[in-house]
């Protein structure tokens, strides 16, 4: 009897090792591909313009082991367009679940209303989107379901359409 509890116990102990640990681990992938983005300064004498930008958001939740069923879940938050710390659109995020080891994609839209920069910033854009090497930021925020901020995730890749985003949530 006393060698049955030790294997239980011992057993217990691997499953905290292995799972509860490093949380980190169980993490979901997240990426962020842009679809289309329109309304980027077409030349140096615009000063103001809307530019819009559509997402795919992709999540697959996973665990290392297996081991308890994982999923990732987050209730409306918002998307911001990000050039130089600049804001450039902003959007909502809708709710959605990732489930243990499945792709959920997510359409999401952006966009700006006669956004203004500084010029230096703006001439810096223009070149940047013409020769298609303009880098963004795009910033998820995302709340539970009490309207409390659950987590923000963070993407950086360059403007162009077909574009995949590596994210990390902080």
């Amino acid at each position: 009897m006393l060698i049955l509890l030790m294997i239980v116990f011992m057993i217990g102990i691997l499953v905290f090792f292995f799972t509860i640990r490093d949380p980190s681990k169980d993490n979901p992938r997240i990426s962020l591909t842009i679809n289309a983005v329109t309304g980027l300064p077409e030349n140096n004498s615009t000063r103001k313009f809307s530019p819009s930008f559509n997402f795919t958001l992709s999540v697959i939740a996973h665990n290392r082991f297996g081991i308890f069923p994982r999923k990732f879940c987050y209730e409306n938050g918002s998307i911001i367009v990000l050039y130089k710390k600049v804001e450039l659109a902003m959007g909502p995020i809708p709710s959605f679940c990732s489930h243990k080891n499945k792709v959920q994609g997510e359409m999401l839209f952006a966009s700006g209303k006669e956004v203004e920069l500084p010029d230096f910033l703006q001439d810096q854009l223009f070149e940047e989107a013409r020769n298609g090497v303009a880098v963004i930021a795009v910033d998820l925020k995302i709340l539970d379901s009490y309207g409390n901020k659950k987590g923000k995730i963070v993407c950086r890749g360059k403007s162009r359409a077909t574009q995949v985003f590596p994210c990390k949530l902080l």
